[in-house]
């Protein structure tokens, strides 16, 4: 891992809000088991409210890193689950809002959940899921109503 990395940081003060490419050390990322290095992060609704100065909807502290979900490759991992080259997802109600999200060259977490490739969780994201329910489900002209909210 290089000593430094590239990441989108959020940061707002009373006085100042600021929204930019910046750079990272690996000590400078949340405590966790998995260091990962970042292959894909979708966008989504609440990544840019995070990346406004109205975001405190949505970010609970400051500084942060958007980015709702990620997916990449362990480089690094005290979970004997997981070991360096395996390709994971993060997705979690917190990423991007209370926990560094996926705006990032490299993430670190806690627990992870079974292993997958990381192109095949990146396909799983909110809109891909979301669109695969409404074709197993069927239209609303031909098959049962229903509504996502």
């Amino acid at each position: 891992m290089p000593a430094t990395f590239h990441a989108f940081i959020v940061n707002k003060t009373e006085e100042s809000f600021s929204a930019a490419l910046g750079e990272l050390s690996q000590a400078e990322l949340p405590a966790g088991e998995v260091l990962i290095k970042v292959a894909y992060s979708g966008v989504n609704y609440k990544d840019g409210l995070a990346s406004s100065p109205e975001g405190k909807v949505v970010v609970r502290t400051y500084p942060m890193m958007p980015g709702i979900d990620l997916a990449g490759v362990v480089e690094e991992s005290s979970d004997a689950r997981f070991r360096a080259g395996d390709e994971v997802i993060v997705t979690s109600y917190d990423l991007g809002g209370s926990h560094y999200g996926g705006f990032s060259e490299y993430a670190r977490q806690g627990r992870l959940g079974r292993r997958q490739t990381a192109r095949a969780n990146a396909q799983r994201g909110d809109g891909a899921w979301h669109s695969r329910l409404y074709r197993r489900a069927g239209s609303p002209s031909v098959g049962e109503k229903w509504v996502e909210t």
